[in-house]
């Protein structure tokens, strides 16, 4: 199994969440296809799996089948390869585009280091006589522990007091919260 991908291992070894389930499983199957897996082999290691995180047998059995009518992909690639981004090419005259896939290599760009000031910055591409409300986001978990991210009222203010209550006081004083900001302009 080490031609598979960890996320197809930490599926086989912990399932899905309700809503990802069969994707999960579509996915994982493709996955073992792509390594050498038979079809008999893929639906002995993952019906159990499926069917312990609630779908029903036929339904497995259904996703798996189909993952093998189609052709296998090239194998996973080993730790240290470059990333391969997949492009789309198009068909003529509006018909049905083609389905042809060609690997480009791609490096990605580096995550760049936070700004100074970002909230600052960020309030200043908004013109002078601009409103803004700003809301806090908050975690909410309902009775069955499912966890939503809502987001409060919020304070409506000129994009000017903002800025001067945030150079004034701070940001961490304006906005506590950890859980994120959610800005709207008023006009």
């Amino acid at each position: 199994m080490n031609a598979v991908p960890q996320v197809t291992r930490d599926y086989m070894t912990f399932g899905a969440h309700e809503g990802t389930r069969n994707t999960s499983l579509m996915h994982a199957s493709c996955q073992l296809r792509d390594a050498g897996y038979s079809k008999d082999e893929v639906m002995q290691l993952l019906i159990p799996r499926a069917v312990a995180d609630g779908l029903e047998q036929s339904a497995c059995e259904s996703t798996i089948r189909s993952v093998f009518t189609r052709d296998p992909r090239d194998p996973c690639l080993p730790a240290g390869t470059p990333p391969i981004q997949f492009s789309y090419s198009s068909g003529r005259n509006g018909k049905k585009p083609a389905t042809v896939y060609r690997k480009t290599n791609c490096h990605p760009e580096p995550i760049p280091p936070p700004l100074d000031n970002s909230a600052i910055a960020y309030l200043e591409t908004f013109s002078p006589g601009d409103w803004v409300s700003i809301g806090e986001g908050y975690v909410k978990k309902d009775s069955q522990g499912k966890v939503t991210l809502p987001i409060s009222e919020g304070k409506v203010r000129s994009r000017d007091a903002w800025i001067t209550d945030i150079k004034q006081r701070g940001m961490d004083v304006v906005f506590p919260c950890k859980e994120g900001l959610f800005a709207r302009v008023i006009r």
